[in-house]
């Protein structure tokens, strides 16, 4: 048996065990060390020991990382069908990770984000095309796709608003980490038992569900839907969120309010949050009539004033907002738009 079938075997048995059994992985000693293999699959037994969660992927992504300037071709491609595997098993283990949930942001999609795992080339520098998609230390989430979709990322979700920008990167992620496995695994040579198309299976059925989310979430989060902010608009204020879309349809932080319940809910949601301003998303092209109704249903559920939300005209799309008492005369006719109130408050 050839070096590269010999290796490709010793891995493939370590991470199918690795796949099948909750006990820690035994790294054998007749392994050896060569090109970082058998640190290799030590960090394997220590991810699988540790229960196969975001976090332990996040650390064994460091590690690999760590290992593969003394890897050659061959470690590598072994690297490479490991942590796709590997990075399967976290990524169950957190609920909405298709979506955009938050425990596989920083932990489990930037090594999925970041280039295929390769062996430095012998005889040029170094080369690390991996830490421009690993978190920093002080990096929250929103820190994290702000820097993703303003450079490396920039046309997938440099026109995203940040409340979408994770459905969008979680996509990109997952379709990189589908294809990267699919490959990896027809260039094994001994990755014929059943789990290996499972769990390319598994990879695909993730990437159908990202692939459904993704386009309405771009679609919710461009930042056309919201009026342009200029010079008038503050910060936003702490309160619930009513957002009416173009068809009259109204929800209040997320959830669905039916037209006859809306000053009840309202009313209810202020007591909960003690809050005495309304946060207000209305199209641009909404007419400010309906600005003009929502002032009265605030007033109504015990608000003090609205704050119609608005974005930066530019990235990373802040959010901004134009505050109106549930007193104040409108300065435009009912039939202006929202777009062109907040001309008369920038003014």
């Amino acid at each position: 048996m050839t070096r590269s079938r010999a290796l490709a075997a010793a891995v493939a048995l370590t991470l199918l065990a690795s796949a099948c059994s909750p006990d820690q992985v035994q790294v054998s000693p007749e392994l050896g060390v060569e090109h970082n293999h058998a640190a290799l699959n030590a960090a394997v037994g220590r991810f699988t020991a540790s229960g196969r969660g975001p976090a332990a992927f996040a650390r064994f992504s460091e590690e690999v990382l760590a290992l593969r300037p003394g890897m050659d071709s061959t470690v590598a491609d072994l690297a490479e069908l490991q942590t796709m595997a590997l990075m399967l098993d976290a990524a169950a283990r957190v609920p909405g990770a298709a979506t955009g949930a938050s425990d596989a942001i920083r932990t489990v999609w930037p090594l999925a984000l970041a280039p295929a795992i390769t062996a430095p080339i012998p005889g040029l520098p170094p080369a690390d095309a991996w830490i421009a998609w690993m978190p920093r230390a002080d990096d929250s989430d929103g820190a994290y796709l702000q820097r993703l979709c303003e450079r490396p990322l920039a046309r997938q979700c440099h026109d995203v608003v940040p409340e979408g920008q994770a459905a969008v990167v979680a996509a990109v992620a997952i379709r990189n980490a589908f294809e990267r496995f699919r490959r990896a695994v027809a260039a094994c040579p001994v990755c014929t038992e059943p789990i290996w198309a499972e769990r390319v299976a598994a990879w695909a059925e993730l990437d159908r569900a990202a692939t459904a989310n993704v386009g309405r979430a771009r679609a919710a989060a461009s930042p056309s839907r919201w009026p342009m902010a200029g010079p008038g608009a503050g910060d936003v204020p702490v309160g619930p969120l009513l957002t009416v879309a173009a068809d009259g349809l109204a929800t209040l932080d997320g959830d669905d309010v039916p037209p006859p319940d809306l000053v009840t809910t309202l009313a209810s949601a202020r007591r909960a949050a003690r809050a005495r301003t309304l946060l207000v998303h209305l199209p641009p092209s909404s007419a400010s009539e309906q600005v003009r109704t929502l002032l009265a249903r605030a007033a109504a559920a015990g608000y003090a004033e609205i704050a119609l939300v608005a974005r930066a005209t530019t990235f990373p799309w802040a959010a901004r907002a134009y505050r109106i008492s549930v007193g104040a005369a409108l300065p435009v006719r009912d039939a202006d738009t929202v777009q062109v109130l907040v001309r008369f408050f920038d003014r």
